[in-house]
């Protein structure tokens, strides 16, 4: 998955909503007996989320009432240095069963981003209900008599939070298990938060209203052919998969990896069916790749698209599916949608044929390219990055394939 968004990602932001589960809920009317922090309460909150995978330093407010809670943070990040609205945060009500609206940069959905806030949720509902006293924060922080409070759920992820000997939040630690989150997502579904200026008393939580998003594919513009990028680090990928995984335009691919620090990229020339459906997400789960469900099975053999990393929701509601994205889209070719060698598109209801593959070094293209010159100029706010985009094809032109190279 894009760490990004990837960070990673709002991608299929309604089937991420579905993902959240009912014993979500049930996890609120429950307290740990002992358990000492005050039922309602609101603070400011510094720290990190993703700090080295894409996300950076937040700032931001965090309220708590009986178990229902809210968090709204900005980040201090490259995305924030581009002009762009670099925001994150959810409100659980437990209202019904989905139990909580998410919002990321300019996306609104129901439900938590299983990639991203989804563990620390559960995990801060579970402490509350099961958490046991591990001591004191004397490591963290100076005040007397503090408690150190721990959960730990097998196949979800661990949280630690630290409370003054009066029931005052300090600070929580937050990691995900990584086959919950998908390996390359868990550093921006790790957290670290500091509270500021506790308040207490009664807190009103309510959760934002999203728009309406109809489940259905674009109407498209026919059969043609698209350029589409993946950065990797090899790992023993396929070097000639495209097939659930996540891919994307040059401009979604500098959104995912600025700095282009994966050390290859794959380049595929593709023919598509362009209705295509909703974003879906890509993950390395227990060594499989896999791709979330459709929405409706009618989908299931669809191209999902999606605008890279929230960023033009508002502009192109429902994660970008039809929209232009001129900041970027990410694409995701479900392996059920592809095409059978030799057979025409559309044989059988398959939507994609590679047509080509090229594998390059990253540090070629960059050195071929002039890289670093692009980004010193286009890396100053000029969206969507045209220098570095022509740098990155110029650099993709000269280099050769790495396949080559190794027969």
């Amino acid at each position: 998955g894009n760490p990004g968004s990837s960070v990673t990602q709002i991608k299929s932001a309604e089937a991420m909503a579905r993902l959240i589960s009912f014993v979500l809920s049930m996890l609120v009317p429950a307290l740990a007996s002992d358990f000492p922090l005050k039922s309602q309460w609101s603070a400011t909150i510094s720290g990190d989320n993703g700090l080295n995978a894409g996300g950076g330093t937040i700032q931001g407010t965090f309220s708590w009432d009986s178990g229902k809670l809210e968090a709204n943070w900005k980040f201090n990040s490259w995305f924030s240095s581009q002009g762009l609205e670099d925001t994150m945060g959810f409100a659980c009500s437990f209202s019904d069963e989905t139990a909580c609206t998410s919002l990321f940069r300019k996306s609104c959905y129901r439900g938590l981003e299983r990639t991203r806030t989804e563990s620390m949720v559960r995990l801060l509902l579970a402490l509350q209900k099961n958490g046991t006293h591990a001591g004191d924060c004397s490591a963290y922080t100076n005040a007397t008599g503090s408690q150190l409070w721990h959960v730990q759920q097998a196949g979800i992820g661990n949280l630690s939070m630290c409370i003054t000997s009066d029931g005052l939040p300090i600070g929580l630690a937050s990691d995900p298990d990584k086959e919950y989150v998908g390996p390359s997502n868990v550093g921006v579904a790790t957290f670290h938060f500091l509270f500021h200026n506790v308040t207490l008393g009664p807190q009103s939580i309510k959760e934002p209203q999203c728009p309406t998003c109809v489940t259905a594919a674009c109407p498209g513009e026919g059969i043609r052919s698209i350029e589409v990028f993946r950065l990797t680090r090899g790992g023993g990928e396929p070097w000639d998969q495209i097939w659930n995984l996540d891919v994307a335009d040059l401009a979604g691919e500098i959104l995912f990896d600025t700095f282009f620090s994966r050390p290859y990229m794959k380049v595929f020339n593709v023919t598509v069916n362009t209705s295509w459906g909703p974003m879906r997400d890509c993950n390395f789960v227990h060594g499989k790749n896999t791709i979330s469900p459709p929405r409706d099975a009618s989908l299931a053999k669809l191209v999902g698209r999606g605008d890279a990393e929230g960023f033009e929701w508002n502009e192109s509601p429902c994660t970008g599916q039809c929209g232009k994205n001129e900041l970027g889209t990410y694409y995701a070719f479900p392996k059920e949608g592809g095409c059978l060698k030799g057979s025409a598109m559309g044989t059988d209801g398959c939507t994609w044929q590679v047509n080509s593959v090229k594998v390059v070094s990253t540090e070629c293209v960059k050195s071929d390219g002039q890289f670093m010159a692009a980004a010193t100029k286009d890396y100053s706010g000029n969206k969507p990055w045209p220098d570095v985009q022509a740098s990155i094809r110029r650099g993709i032109a000269e280099c050769p394939d790495i396949r080559s190279l190794r027969r």
